[in-house]
């Protein structure tokens, strides 16, 4: 079973500001001699060369989510948004659980760190966009939506036949007996070294890979016991041991949030910068600027004025 990551493009976006501003401050720093970024076969590139070739590959996407992030920043202090430690901790505890987490922390591509920075930008925005949801419409979300939520926390082992399950199915006593058998025997790399941690993962998940029949029987399992071998519909069988489960309002809340938050962001930003009337102004040759209201307009002026 295959869990695909989505990398934050903040990562690169960040990346790429930090060269531009290394760019600009040598440029500064030294006008009378060019800065030589690198040296090859009798060539080079400067500076400056690098800095231009940056803003023209990612300048208007960075400046748009300059913009972005400006916006929400001003909004969550005109709404007196805060996060409180305890409420960041729970954040983190309740993602960390999660199996592209927990593959992105031990791949190194995401540390304590950026997790806990990602976290304080992303959770008062979560606030800030539903602030005018109640608790009630969240739970009626969550009822109406229970697939994409119910959960069970697992260790899988995944073996190449359903005689192989079967055969390594009495050799199993209780977790830790299951985590080095699944060590030794499963053929995922990517949670054999863990023990065949797979963190938590929903019902709506497991039906990707798993039959429906499957999948209840998983879900309604005593916690702390190995389920039958499974078949997956990609081929290979699969043991789990069924550490947790949460299936219902209160322990997935956060999950609710995030979820009931990101399906509402694209519009509440389109909110935001029409209220702003934001116009773009660089590149100085662009064939078009944006004004609030998502018109193209020229040379900084209203739609009005252009025609």
């Amino acid at each position: 079973m295959a869990f695909k990551l989505s990398m934050n493009k903040n990562l690169i976006i960040i990346g790429v500001l930090a060269v531009i501003a290394a760019a600009e401050a040598c440029i500064i720093l030294k006008p009378e001699k060019e800065q030589i970024a690198a040296q090859f076969s009798g060539e080079q590139i400067t500076l400056k060369q690098l800095d231009g070739e940056l803003r023209r590959l990612y300048g208007p996407a960075v400046l748009q989510d300059m913009i972005t992030e400006r916006l929400i920043d001003k909004s969550i202090a005109q709404a007196k948004i805060s996060v409180t430690p305890d409420e960041l901790k729970a954040w983190i505890a309740d993602y960390k659980k999660r199996p592209d987490a927990q593959e992105l922390l031990a791949s190194n591509q995401l540390n304590e760190e950026r997790l806990q920075e990602n976290l304080s930008r992303s959770v008062p925005m979560y606030k800030l966009i539903l602030q005018n949801v109640s608790e009630a419409d969240r739970k009626k979300y969550f009822n109406d939506h229970k697939n994409r939520f119910e959960e069970v926390e697992l260790r899988s082992i995944l073996l190449g036949s359903e005689a192989e399950a079967e055969a390594l199915l009495p050799r199993i006593k209780g977790e830790d007996g299951f985590s080095s058998l699944a060590m030794v025997h499963s053929l995922d790399p990517q949670t054999r070294d863990f023990g065949g941690s797979l963190g938590r993962v929903t019902r709506s998940e497991l039906e990707e890979t798993f039959d429906p029949l499957s999948v209840k029987e998983l879900f309604a399992q005593k916690i702390g016991t190995v389920s039958r071998p499974m078949s997956a519909t990609g081929g290979g069988w699969y043991l789990f041991y069924v550490k947790g489960r949460a299936v219902d309002y209160d322990p997935l809340r956060l999950r609710v949030i995030e979820v009931m938050a990101s399906e509402r962001l694209q519009s509440f930003l389109e909110k935001l910068r029409l209220q702003a009337d934001v116009k773009i102004l660089w590149p100085e040759n662009a064939s078009a600027k944006e004004s609030g209201n998502g018109n193209p307009v020229k040379d900084g002026k209203d739609s009005k004025d252009a025609e």
